[in-house]
């Protein structure tokens, strides 16, 4: 091979690189999906905080007289993906301060799940940021497999109702005239 031929083959070769790490480049970029249909999350230590996340998404909903839709939902869950992939998962009086508040329903959404949180771990363990945005990916699958492209969807609204009910758990708004009598 004479010095002309390795020449072309060293620029070739490096021409090559240079593809493969501009293609590399290009994949970083990329966000990480937001939905996520495994089961690496759907574990006995994570099913009390999945249903906890459940639990406030059902609560948003009552509370609206059942006007969210899927979309509202997943527009919720991925502002909060997206800010627990960066600083974690607040506390819902945080939220503000992180400037997680746009004063929309989807902050109803956010606060109904964050205080559900709060609450369930003061008594028990708090796992991992990823462990906990794995859950809310988690969800956010589980939302794409029942919602349809209609705008007004509320296929996994639905859906929540009849889990919830089977794991014992309804959600009602009280009504105006409820009296709350203290426990003696």
């Amino acid at each position: 091979m004479g010095a002309k031929d390795q020449r072309k083959a060293q620029k070739k070769a490096e021409k090559k690189k240079r593809k493969k790490k501009s293609e590399q480049a290009a994949l970083a970029r990329q966000p990480a999906p937001l939905a996520y249909t495994g089961k690496k999350y759907k574990t006995e230590a994570l099913v009390e905080p999945m249903l906890q996340v459940e639990i406030g998404i059902r609560q948003a909903d009552v509370v609206t007289d059942c006007q969210l839709t899927d979309r509202i939902v997943i527009s919720a869950l991925e502002r909060l993906i997206l800010h627990g992939r960066r600083k974690g998962i607040p506390r819902q009086e945080e939220m503000q301060e992180q400037g997680l508040t746009t004063d929309t329903v989807e902050d109803l959404i956010l606060g109904m799940i964050l205080g559900n949180w709060q609450q369930f771990f003061e008594t028990k363990s708090r796992p991992s940021r990823d462990q906990l945005v794995g859950v809310l990916r988690t969800i956010r699958g589980s939302i794409d497999a029942r919602t349809s492209v209609s705008p007004k969807s509320r296929g996994y609204l639905e859906f929540i109702v009849d889990f919830l009910r089977k794991t014992g758990c309804t959600v009602e708004q009280v009504p105006a005239d409820y009296e709350i009598v203290p426990a003696e």
